[in-house]
């Protein structure tokens, strides 16, 4: 009986050289033959026939890897899968086979525990964008500051250079709001990144990363806390 998977993961993921040694064994054991493909941010592709071919690579911060396609395949039967990491927000996790019902069932099961394993516990902030955040904020200050402006029902008339004056500070608030977005986006990708291959020079950058992620969080629950039980005192 002939049986398909396929899954997909749409959360954020960190792999290291233990996870692909897990995944490249599954694929050994479950399916048949195993090779993977490596892109680089160069532009460059490379393919490996051996696991110890695909730790070969430095990872360095010039030629990070932005994508490895593992694929296993049977040379005497029709078994195949195909396990691919990207930096793709969208699909950064799919994972597929087909071939023998047993063979495809175990490697389901293996894969997905493996896969389990790799969310990180700050996910669902890799995941945020600020345009929305501070988008939402503004908003929500502007209906406010309507509400509490009191009406006048006659008009007043403004000197040319004080309107001016006026359209020139909105578009600095515009301009310093739009930086603002920008930069936490920007923070955000560089210490919560969305997709970690932490192998090669990635390890030491995921380990600078997570004293970084720490210290922010750490630093915000003491601060929350801080301010909490100064309203409770005071």
């Amino acid at each position: 009986m002939e049986a398909h998977l396929r899954t997909e993961r749409a959360h954020a993921f960190v792999v290291t050289e233990a996870d692909l040694q897990k995944i490249w064994t599954s694929l050994e054991k479950d399916i048949g033959t195993v090779s993977a493909e490596i892109s680089f941010n160069d532009s460059i592709e490379r393919k490996v026939e051996s696991f110890n071919d695909l730790m070969s690579f430095e990872n360095s911060i010039n030629k990070k890897i932005k994508r490895i396609e593992i694929y296993g395949r049977s040379d005497t039967n029709n078994n195949r899968a195909r396990v691919l990491f990207s930096d793709s927000k969208y699909r950064p996790i799919e994972i597929t086979a087909t071939g023998e019902d047993k063979a495809i069932t175990s490697f389901g099961d293996n894969i997905n525990e493996i896969i389990d394993g790799l969310k990180p516990w700050y996910s669902i902030i890799s995941k945020l964008d600020f345009f929305y955040i501070i988008g939402f904020v503004c908003w929500f200050a502007f209906m406010l500051l309507d509400i509490i402006t009191p009406d006048t029902t006659n008009s007043i008339a403004i000197e040319l250079a004080h309107g001016i004056k006026m359209i020139l500070a909105l578009l600095g608030i515009f301009a310093a709001i739009a930086l603002t977005i920008w930069g936490l986006n920007r923070l955000r990708s560089v210490y919560f990144p969305f997709a970690s291959f932490a192998i090669g020079q990635g390890l030491e950058r995921h380990r600078v990363q997570e004293n970084v992620r720490w210290g922010v969080v750490v630093a915000f629950i003491v601060s929350l806390s801080a301010s909490t039980v100064f309203a409770v005192l005071t």
